[in-house]
């Protein structure tokens, strides 16, 4: 099952993106903090960098969650260097740490960040 919804890409955005991803998780039956951070991190990429209305689609099977969050902005998402001094440039590690996969692609009026949880809660490996 797949489903949509349109945020203003504003800051109080980004907890309406966590429950609507928390919903979706909870009926892929995946880790739902991993879910929830991950797509936090990218909501707020996009309220900090893109500055640009975007869109969060999520892909549900048994066990198996896609998240895609669509906005105006070309510029790809980098992981950078930081210490633990820098007050931010850690939310791409964060997205690798916790999901299956992730990626980036261009689109006709922006981009899109996607990523994948493919282990139900409870499996191990």
């Amino acid at each position: 099952m797949r489903r949509e919804r349109s945020f203003g890409g504003r800051p109080e955005d980004v907890h309406e993106v966590r429950s609507f991803v928390a919903a979706a998780a909870g009926e892929a039956g995946v880790d739902l903090f991993a879910a929830t951070l991950a797509a936090s991190e990218l909501a707020t990429n996009v309220v900090v960098h893109a500055g640009t209305p975007f869109t969060v689609s999520v892909a549900v099977g048994p066990g198996r969650l896609r998240v895609e969050l669509s906005d105006g902005s070309a510029l790809a998402p980098v992981a950078r260097a930081t210490d633990h001094d820098s007050a931010n440039g850690r939310g791409v590690p964060i997205v690798q740490a916790v999901t299956d996969r992730w990626g980036s692609g261009r689109r006709a009026t922006g981009k899109v960040v996607w990523f994948e949880l493919d282990r139900p809660v409870g499996a191990t490996g």
